[in-house]
């Protein structure tokens, strides 16, 4: 039955269509029946290449150069220069006759001179350049009287920025009268449609707040502005007293009006539904339409914006085609209107360009094929919105049932389970109470190991304390560092009790040996490997006195003495190990995925360490690869600095963003000048200021100091 339906819409749809076409074709044909007394087929023309000819002198032009035309009303194209029109009438009476220019809207001057002999005895000028008001006759098309002596030659001078065809019609008083009567009621017609229309679909806008009635209102008020700009109306009655001024900014009032359109058919034809990978075409249209728009205001030549917007419009109307196409036969029955009303409109704007560039005949119908064609469109398309909001009704009415079966089937089940629920409780509340009472003897219990506890966290933590005095014991002591190191200084700051860095200071000889190392892990973990580590050290310098070997034997030792070839164990260190040669005002400096940094003239520079790790079974593929040692000569007002990784791991609160290496070293070089312990308290106090309130993350240690060279 719906289908049925749908086709009798359809077929209704069609007919007042095709009544419509037929009336418009009679207004048209009327038109054409209120034929002139002559058309002007024979005559000369002359294309002023200067620009600067007067009338005299081309009344004075040899026939030579002039170009003869026989039986025909040329079409020249685009001619940038004045066009001269020769011709003689021979008219045997005295009655009135008028001349009538076609498609002469757009034409910036039609200026006609009677000549007798070689003497200009009367001028009648008009065309854009002219106000209305100071026209001949005030009409769309120019229309200019001829004086009817004998011997009278005529010279018409044509000048316009568009398609140039030269077109007169010579009527008597009555003909002309019923030629303008005639296209009076067309045009009547045409605007009345876009009247009503427009009219409606706003009164349907505000009764529904249904967008699309609004967009449609506006797509034919755009469309109308487009045909009246092309038929010559818009100059007429928006700015009779300055034509000139709408033809400069023809292709904005085009641009303007065709973007209603666009966002219309996409949102009636739901592309985005449909084709959502083509639907960005619509934003690509209405930028190109807005480029064309600012270039016409901006003064742009014409021939530019002309070829860019045909560019977009032929777009715009053979993909707009294609998609409505497509969705009509995807099933969506709105494309089906619109594919149709597009055809109507596409082929009216054919036969006018054609007709335009001198294809086919230039007559009434052909020229007005494009008001045509968008008042069947118009038409066409308020059926098809219609057809679509009743669409939309019926797929609400649908969702509203199928909304209400929903609710009643979710009342059933939530009367059910509220009938289960009560069930469901009174079952509980004797679980309930069983449950109370073994809850009060196990909270007893817990409270009893909660003693328990607290009683061995406390001797853990006494423990923990305790393996810090033997830590703080096994690192060297502040007097220890500063008698070898007058200008030193270390910040040591675990991260919990105890810490998995350790520095390590040696003087041997002429030598100095300074380390700071960072074990895998911190706490009792950390602080484990740690004292294994310093020890290991001990024995590697005592074994070594070249740092690669010493920092290769820590390797080997660490390997072998946490058995990590059979356990797979990859606990290790990165470290930093430095020998200050006093005999040689030197130092050298080897590093396992670690750094240094020396302060010198203001500058700071960091000297990596090897890539290779002290100990884990998982770096043994570079274990053939040999520790770099490398040599840096001192001078008196360095500072070098070792640390470890923690201090610029640190991150902040709220945004947990890491302090960074670079922001490390320009604090370093920030502090440099200063004393050693103010030193020491600036870094602390830049940590906990970069921190906010943030728990440390890893254990921190920066150890610095100027040689004594």
């Amino acid at each position: 039955m719906k289908i049925k339906v749908f086709w009798l819409k359809l077929t209704f749809v069609l007919v007042g269509t095709l009544g419509l076409t037929t009336c418009l074709y009679a207004q048209v044909a009327q038109l054409d029946a209120s034929s002139p007394f002559m058309e002007l087929r024979d005559f000369e023309y002359y294309i002023d290449s200067s620009r600067h000819k007067r009338a005299e002198d081309i009344a004075s032009l040899p026939s030579a150069l002039l170009t003869k035309v026989r039986d025909q009303q040329p079409n020249l194209g685009l001619v940038p220069y004045p066009v001269w029109v020769k011709f003689r009438l021979k008219i045997q009476d005295t009655r009135p006759y008028y001349a009538k220019l076609k498609n002469s809207t757009d034409y910036l001057n039609t200026d006609l001179y009677g000549f007798v002999g070689n003497k200009c005895v009367w001028v009648r000028k008009s065309g854009l350049n002219v106000p209305y008001s100071q026209r001949p006759y005030r009409y769309t098309e120019v229309i200019l009287d001829l004086s009817p002596e004998q011997d009278v030659i005529y010279w018409l001078c044509f000048r316009s920025d568009y398609v140039l065809q030269i077109g007169v019609d010579l009527y008597r008083d009555n003909a002309l009268l019923r030629a303008n009567h005639y296209f009076d009621l067309s045009q009547g017609l045409y605007y009345g449609i876009v009247l009503v229309i427009s009219l409606y679909n706003l009164a349907l806008f505000f009764s529904t707040r249904e967008r699309i009635y609004i967009y449609y209102a506006l797509t034919v008020v755009g469309t109308s502005l487009v045909m009246s700009l092309l038929i010559g109306q818009l100059f007429e009655f928006l700015s009779p007293n300055n034509p000139f001024l709408l033809i400069d900014y023809t292709f904005t009032v085009i641009a303007l009006g065709s973007i209603p359109s666009i966002i219309f058919l996409y949102r009636f034809i739901d592309v985005k539904r449909y084709m959502p990978r083509l639907y960005k075409l619509k934003y690509v249209l209405i930028a190109g339409y807005a480029l064309c728009a600012g270039l016409n205001l901006l003064g742009v030549p014409h021939a530019i914006v002309r070829s860019m917007i045909d560019v977009v419009i032929f777009i715009a109307l053979t993909s707009s085609l294609l998609m409505g196409c497509y969705v009509a036969i995807k099933g969506y029955r709105p494309a089906l209107f619109f594919s149709i009303a597009w055809v109507s409109y596409v082929s009216g704007m054919l036969i006018f360009v054609l007709q335009d560039i001198n294809a086919i005949d230039s007559n009434n119908l052909t020229f007005y094929a494009a008001q045509i064609g968008s008042a069947i469109e118009m038409v066409l398309l308020a059926f098809g919105v219609a057809n679509k909001i009743s669409g939309y009704k019926r797929e609400k009415n649908i969702a509203q049932k199928i909304a209400f079966k929903a609710m009643q089937e979710q009342q059933a089940y939530v009367q059910k389970q509220n009938e289960r629920l009560e069930q469901n409780i009174s079952e509980r509340t004797q679980e309930i109470e069983s449950v109370s009472s073994k809850l009060s003897h196990t909270a007893e219990a817990l409270e009893s190991q909660r003693g328990l506890l607290a009683q061995k966290n406390k001797m853990l933590t006494q423990g923990i304390n305790s393996a810090k005095i033997i830590q703080e014991a096994m690192l060297p002591s502040l007097h220890t560092l500063q008698r070898v190191l007058p200008n030193s200084f270390v910040l040591f700051l675990p991260k919990d009790i105890v810490s998995g860095d350790f520095y390590w200071v040696k003087p041997q000889g002429n030598k100095i040996y300074l380390a700071v190392a960072d074990c895998t892990g911190h706490g009792v973990h950390g602080a484990f490997i740690a004292l294994i580590g310093s020890k290991l050290l001990d024995e590697s310098l005592s074994a070594n006195k070249s740092l690669d070997r010493i920092l290769e034997t820590l390797h080997q030792s660490i390997v072998a003495q946490f058995r990590q070839k059979e356990t797979l164990n990859n606990d290790g260190m990165d470290i930093s190990l430095c020998a200050i040669d006093f005999n040689t005002q030197s130092m050298s400096f080897a590093g396992a995925r670690s750094s240094i940094f020396i302060v010198r003239n203001g500058d700071i520079t960091e000297y990596k360490g090897s890539s290779k790790h002290i100990g884990g079974i998982r770096r043994f593929s570079k274990g053939s690869r040999p520790f770099a040692v490398k040599a840096i000569p001192l001078e008196p007002q360095d500072y070098v600095y070792l640390a470890s990784d923690g201090y610029y791991h640190q991150y902040s609160m709220p945004s947990k963003i890491k302090l960074s290496k670079a922001t490390f070293k320009k604090l370093l070089l920030k502090n440099s000048s200063l004393e050693p312990v103010e030193q020491q308290n600036a870094l602390n106090q830049a940590l906990k200021e970069w921190a906010m309130g943030a728990p440390q993350i890893d254990d921190v240690t920066v150890l610095g100091f100027r040689p004594n060279i």
